[in-house]
């Protein structure tokens, strides 16, 4: 299987917030927020990345999440408008035949 190119995902968040398409998402116009991680998570951060790489590693993070769940509410607004697309008797047979595909 191919890697996989977030750019396109983060170009579409990019749009759908606002942002310019080559600006970086953190900038002039960023704000500070508290979160709390859990501590097993915080110190994988710390390991992996420079101090000055976590706000920057985070809103990428964020702006990959957020395209996912535009893409669910999307899936979700043409399941209601249509119907599910696919039947279940035809995805389960897929499954079968591919069963090391997420």
């Amino acid at each position: 299987m191919a890697p996989h190119d977030d750019s396109d995902a983060i170009s579409v968040v990019r749009s759908r917030l606002g942002l310019a398409e080559n600006s970086p998402l953190l900038g002039k116009n960023s704000e500070k927020l508290s979160i709390s991680l859990p501590a097993a998570l915080a110190e994988s951060l710390r390991d992996e990345l420079d101090k000055g790489e976590i706000s920057s590693f985070v809103a990428e993070a964020v702006a990959l999440r957020l395209e996912w769940k535009l893409l669910e509410d999307l899936d979700r607004e043409i399941d209601a408008r249509r119907g599910t697309p696919i039947p279940s008797e035809y995805l389960e047979e897929a499954e079968t035949a591919w069963p090391d595909v997420d």
